[in-house]
């Protein structure tokens, strides 16, 4: 039987825990994460960034050897049936990164039910077969865990609007569009779609128990929510296209390798309205407080550039997508609603960031 190993948190990657494997040795894993930890933010070119990461990799290896010495606090330690170089905690459960042989492991949370854990398996098996995610060559749904090849490329830079645009141009528009085009859309009723989201939502509401319950988020979430849907009343009954969703879009999910850009972190692929992941994308800068002014003008720019993207594919069967340029706003609708829902633990802070959006088209 294989002994558990153990994994001390040292800081965070994003929003993500990052652990570190106490039994590996502390020069080795400096040395893989220089030489291949580009997603990690190691590996970029320029004096001070090379001294940037030089100070982190010695912090790492200091802090290894003091916990050698002296045991850390338990709630900053995990034990995983695996070894690896890093771990981050991800949604229902744990990714340990293998440098070495270039693989991720997920972890399942031994909560989460074998039905669940299969389920997430055979989709993210299903994307492995497309250039745009991560291949998985070994899996055991029984266990709870799969493996999938370890992406050694550069995250998307979030910082200057300038950059942020020519990466949305260059790598995220055709990725978004081969996701689109990947399985065929359903066709659905916009209000009908809107209230079964809404439904979910109060569903959840009345499943929290009460002394976990924020009252007033709920409630003005709810408003929110009803809101949108008279909107959606107030443009008409109109069709809209689901097609397949990465669901959690940001500069840190693409990954740009030497061949070409990767998504990662599939834990949320669902089908959902047609421009999710596009909006998903500039609205994750604006939820981290890159609020660019030129926004309401330069995303109109990008869904029509996705929409071209899309003419090029008509071949493919998929002609009916053409049309969202023309829905934009039905779909930006949908979308708000889709995001609130989905994370509606975090309901405040995407509600601030759509209701700056929307302050802003009303003042051009």
């Amino acid at each position: 039987m294989r002994l558990p190993r153990q994994y001390i948190r040292f800081g965070s990657h994003g929003h993500k825990c990052r652990y570190l494997c106490l039994q590996q040795n502390p020069f080795l894993l400096a040395w893989w994460l220089f030489w291949h930890g580009k997603p990690f933010g190691f590996g970029r070119h320029g004096l001070r960034r090379v001294l940037a990461n030089c100070k982190v990799l010695c912090r790492m290896v200091i802090l290894l050897f003091y916990y050698r010495l002296f045991s850390p606090a338990a709630d900053n330690v995990i034990e995983l049936p695996v070894s690896g170089h890093l771990c981050l905690q991800v949604s229902n459960g744990y990714k340990v990164f293998d440098l070495r042989r270039k693989i991720v492991r997920k972890i399942f949370f031994s909560e989460i039910d074998i039905e669940s854990a299969r389920r997430e398996i055979n989709q993210v098996r299903a994307l492995g077969h497309y250039g745009f995610a991560p291949k998985i060559p070994r899996w055991n749904a029984e266990q709870r865990w799969y493996e999938e090849e370890y992406q050694n490329g550069y995250p998307l830079n979030n910082a200057r609007w300038a950059i942020f645009l020519h990466n949305f141009q260059t790598h995220l528009a055709p990725l978004i569009c081969e996701l689109m085009l990947a399985s065929s859309p359903h066709v659905v009723s916009a209000l009908e779609y809107a209230h079964k989201q809404n439904e979910i939502l109060r569903n959840w509401a009345s499943l929290v128990p009460e002394e976990q319950r924020d009252a007033e988020t709920v409630a003005t979430t709810e408003k929110f929510v009803s809101s949108l849907i008279n909107g959606l009343q107030r443009l008409g009954d109109r069709q809209i296209y689901l097609v397949l969703s990465h669901g959690d879009l940001s500069v840190g999910h693409v990954l740009r390798t030497n061949n070409r850009a990767v998504l990662i972190d599939w834990e949320a692929v669902n089908f959902r309205s047609a421009l999710f992941d596009l909006y998903e994308f500039f609205f994750a800068r604006v939820r981290r407080g890159y609020r660019s002014r030129d926004m309401t003008i330069e995303l109109p720019k990008a869904i029509g550039n996705l929409e071209r993207r899309l003419a090029l594919n008509t071949a493919a069967g998929n002609s009916r997508l053409l049309s969202i340029a023309s829905s934009a706003e039905t779909y930006r609708l949908v979308y708000y609603i889709e995001r609130v829902v989905k994370g509606r633990k975090q309901a405040k802070q995407h509600m601030d960031a759509f209701n700056w959006y929307e302050e802003r088209l009303i003042t051009n």
